[in-house]
């Protein structure tokens, strides 16, 4: 049975990645958008491309108090409107090709290093799970496809560096890459998911993701004047309080509308 994967692997290896295109391609542009964080980013990024709010996201006209999460994605869709036009299509390519990217390089990951079999199952298996392909993930417009693909690229290259160092290399340029997307995207959740790469690991991708982080949430913060009305009273708490909400990306909690 082995030879018979072998020798036909790229056909049926194919024919998984081509059912993974039909599954988060298939009436992505049909079905309607959920009233999750989903809507959040289509809104904020409709008014990113329409009022040039790439910095303090909007939602409705006014400053997004809600999202407490750093613009990357908000950025990546409006990107995709302003390459592709305003549609539900764009809206979702980026999780879409995330998600496909992540089944290639899963099946490309454990080809190489358990087999043609243990492949093609893996990758289908990926490739018909529901959680995986629809629930807030590949057709949907939210940040865990894109964060799924570079976690999968940090496992397959701590798997490989043993036997190859050089890929060390290569597994800098994917922690950078976790970091900044965390902190660019994903920051008020990130201690829950660096917790496995170990006190070393946590360093560097705590670094990584307070460098493209904090200027961000400082400068949103200075749109709404509100966080800094709490560092002007007197006292050393208030300050501490506001230097915290900052570093922890939770200022817009603490940031009244203006009205």
């Amino acid at each position: 049975m082995s030879r018979f994967f072998d020798r036909h692997f790229v056909v049926l290896a194919l024919a998984v990645l081509c059912l993974a295109a039909f599954n988060l391609a298939f009436r992505l542009g049909s079905e309607f958008v959920s009233e999750w964080d989903e809507s959040l980013y289509a809104i904020s990024a409709w008014e990113a491309v329409d009022k040039g709010s790439w910095i303090g996201t909007t939602f409705f006209g006014e400053l997004d108090y809600y999202n407490t999460k750093p613009p990357l994605m908000v950025w990546l869709v409006a990107l995709a409107f302003k390459a592709f036009g305003r549609s539900l299509t764009s809206l979702r390519l980026v999780p879409a090709i995330s998600a496909w990217l992540t089944v290639a390089a899963l099946q490309y990951w454990t080809k190489r290093w358990f087999g043609p079999i243990v492949a093609l199952i893996a990758s289908l298996v990926l490739t018909t799970t529901f959680g995986f392909i629809y629930v807030h993930s590949g057709r949907s417009a939210v940040t865990d496809a894109p964060f799924t693909l570079v976690i999968l690229l940090i496992v397959a290259t701590l798997w490989a560096e043993k036997e190859r160092p050089g890929l060390r290399a290569w597994l800098g340029r994917y922690l950078v890459a976790i970091g900044h997307f965390q902190g660019m995207a994903m920051w008020p959740i990130f201690p829950m998911s660096i917790l496995p790469f170990g006190m070393v690991g946590i360093a560097g991708i705590a670094i990584c993701i307070i460098s493209p982080g904090l200027p961000w949430k400082i400068i949103f913060s200075q749109a709404s004047p509100s966080i800094f009305s709490i560092a002007k009273a007197d006292g050393t708490v208030s300050r501490v309080i506001v230097a915290a909400a900052i570093a922890v990306g939770s200022s817009r909690m603490l940031d009244t509308p203006r009205g």
